[in-house]
């Protein structure tokens, strides 16, 4: 990540926040898409925008990567599961866009970040797990997600 050029991000952040959440959301979703062509070294038309980023080829240090360039490049904090297992592009780009907008869209990013927090506590196929797996996930969640700090 350090090896690439890189636009400036207070000019980015600017044009994302004179946009609306939808516009600032494509938008996102671009620039995450480069990202993400850049780590695997493909071009970002190969990338797949809805299918999860484990699907498309990336491990997780190859995940760090992009969450720590993504966090660089927009001067936002995401939270450690924004990047867990079955997320998509997609999903960082609508995960990421409230943050950076504000608070104007803070109720969005509490739900994709409650989502991203499960994912870590539940398997990724759901109907093969018993409902005492799933309560015992959904109890993890609410401990972890009241033992933080702020927004999620």
């Amino acid at each position: 990540a350090g090896t690439r050029p890189t636009a400036d991000p207070s000019a980015t952040l600017e044009k994302l926040r004179a946009m609306s959440l939808a516009d600032a959301t494509a938008a996102l979703l671009d620039i995450i898409v480069d990202e993400i062509a850049q780590v695997l070294r493909l071009p970002a038309k190969e990338v797949e925008r809805h299918r999860p980023l484990a699907e498309i080829g990336m491990d997780s240090l190859m995940m760090l990567e992009l969450r720590a360039t993504v966090e660089t490049a927009l001067h936002v904090e995401l939270p450690t599961m924004s990047l867990a297992n079955g997320i998509t592009p997609a999903d960082v780009a609508r995960r990421v866009a409230p943050i950076v907008l504000g608070d104007g869209g803070q109720q969005e990013g509490v739900a994709g970040n409650l989502i991203a927090l499960s994912t870590s506590h539940m398997a990724t196929d759901t109907e093969t797990s018993t409902t005492a797996e799933q309560l015992a996930a959904a109890r993890a969640v609410l401990a972890r997600s009241r033992a933080m700090d702020g927004p999620l």
